[in-house]
Order: C-alpha cells, then structure tokens, then sequence
C-alpha cells in the first residue's frame, strides 16, 4: 500500500506560449508517474515506475497498461481516473498498528537555492474502496530522508489540510504551496508526516471487508520556482485590461480597454495555468463589448494569468487569484 500527503493552497499558473521562455520548470521527473519500466501486476510495484522510489511502506504503482488489479481507473482500492494514465498510492492510517504511514521520494532535477520560493503542487484522491480517510498529506523538501514513524511531531514542510469526515472518494484535492528554500534540498518526499492521532482518522464505516485503513491516490507533482508573487499586473505592451473581482469564486469580470485599434473587439482571451497549459479561451464575437465574463466555478483553487492580445499582437498579462 502506498500512503500520501498535500497541502491545499493557492495554484500558479504560467504564461503561455508567447512568454514560453519565462516558463519555469518542473524540477520533478515523472511528476504524472506515466514514465515506466514495466505495467505493475502485484502490490507494492513502485519499481516499475522511473524516478520514484519507497521511502516506507510499499507504495503501490498504477497504471493505464496494466490488466489487473493495478490498473487505471478500476484497480483494487476502487475506481479513479488519472489526471493522463497513472498515479501511486499510499497508506496515510492504520488501526491495527501505529506508525503505518507509507511515503515516497524521489531525487530533484536540481538542488535548491538558498532564498529562492518554489511552488510545490500534487493533487490526492481518497480510495473509495477503504474503510478509513484522514486529514492531511504534506511534503517534504532536503537532502537527507526524515526519519521514519512513528512520529512525535508533524515534519511535513507544506500540507493540504483537509476534512475527513467529509473527503469526497470521485475528486481530486490539490496541494498548492510556497516554500522557500534553504539551499541545497534535493530531494522530495511524499507521504502523511503526522502522528496518527494528529491525522484525524475518520471511520466511514465498513465499505469492505478488511479495508482498515486510509488509502490516497497521488499525481501530477511539480517543484517550481516561484517566479509570480502578489495579485495584479504581470506584462503590459499597450493594451489595458482589468478583472474583477480579484480574488474570485465563480465569476470573473473581464474589462477591456485598448489603447490602440481596433478596440476591445479585436481583443483575444487566454487563461493559462502554472505550465503555460490553456485553461480558458472564451470566444469573442464583434460587438461583444468591453466587459466579459468568466465561469471560474470549475477551477481548482489557485494563481492563473490571464493574457489579453489586441489583433496588432499587443499585450497585457494579468494575475488571477481562484479562492
């Protein structure tokens, strides 16, 4: 079994392909576990996947190519789908004995610089086929491995926190949080750092015979320097755009105002995330007017910048923050 960890926070999303060069890089190989030596077929198969290792417990490996009970979306724990073909899952509660939290690590692309805040982000989903959901996942950033549990104190250096008696087993909870850097940590781990009695265990009563226990999918993990900080105007050439309100929930004002021809009519709309991914790009109609708005209702909770090109190819790239 596999055991996990996050921290739910703010997300950052990226320029897109017109800054491409701005673009930082994710200093997680195999950040999707879609990257393998072979399809797992038996528990506990994190060898199967590249770059990533057990650091205790045996954290199991899951992916789109197996046929078994390994397999994504339907496989052992349950069913979920991957954010692209693969996770690993992890132990985060056991009853029946203390310190049965599972974790995994792998080695950075690059070590840290001292000063220097990153943005690490992983998203966890709770197995629906288990009898148990705690809390938190966190992780942890150095160059030596954190000691083992049973533990006295939370190690985590960022978490998601979330409600156990409440955790939805279909949704993914994103962890989204700065860290700064002492200099040097090259290495990431994964896992629940909490004493088990910190990690809120929660009974969700017996789904199945002899699931005692909390089990979270892990995917899509990133360590990025965080090189977009406060909430407001990122990159202007010429064109003048405004949103509010800033944060927002489930509506964003968009308000155009070129300063060039042809106006706000000859304006385009992208929304990009933390990897220069398009989450939004609205359709614009002439005579649309100045003011559009946004559904944000389906974003994950985060930092986007949204760009606005006039049809001369001048630009204003702002900050949105999605609470």
């Amino acid at each position: 079994m596999v055991r996990g960890w996050l921290l739910l926070v703010f997300g950052v999303v990226m320029a897109g392909s017109a800054i491409a060069q701005n673009t930082p890089v994710n200093l997680v190989p195999n950040g999707g576990f879609e990257e393998h030596s072979d399809c797992p077929t038996n528990p506990g198969g994190l060898g199967d996947c590249d770059h990533w290792w057990p650091l205790h417990g045996s954290p199991d490996y899951f992916h789109g190519c197996s046929t078994g009970d390994f397999d994504v979306p339907l496989n052992v724990y349950g069913v979920q789908n991957a954010i692209d073909s693969a996770y690993v899952g992890v132990a985060t509660y056991t009853p029946q004995f203390s310190g049965g939290q599972e974790s995994v690590f792998l080695e950075l692309t690059e070590p840290l610089q001292s000063g220097v805040k990153y943005r690490v982000s992983f998203k966890v989903s709770l197995a629906d086929s288990i009898n148990y959901s705690t809390c938190c996942m966190g992780a942890i950033l150095s160059n030596v491995a954190p000691p083992l549990p049973p533990f006295n104190t939370n190690l985590s250096d960022v978490e998601l926190e979330m409600d156990a008696s409440t955790l939805s087993d279909q949704l993914w909870y994103e962890l989204n949080a700065v860290y700064t850097a002492l200099g040097g940590e090259d290495k990431l781990f994964i896992g629940s750092f909490r004493p088990d009695t910190d990690s809120n265990p929660y009974y969700r009563g017996q789904i199945r015979e002899g699931a005692d226990a909390a089990y979270f999918y892990i995917d899509d993990v990133s360590v990025i320097e965080d090189t977009v900080t406060g909430i407001g105007e990122v990159e202007k050439d010429g064109t003048e755009v405004s949103v509010y309100p800033n944060p927002c929930t489930n509506v964003l004002n968009i308000r155009l105002q070129d300063s060039s021809p042809p106006q706000a009519d000859g304006m385009t709309i992208e929304v990009t995330d933390m990897l220069g991914r398009t989450i939004s790009s609205p359709p614009r109609e002439e005579g649309s007017g100045e003011v559009i708005q946004l559904d944000t209702s389906p974003w994950p909770s985060g930092i986007y910048l949204l760009h606005a090109t006039n049809a001369q190819g001048l630009r204003s790239v702002v900050k949105v923050v999605k609470e």
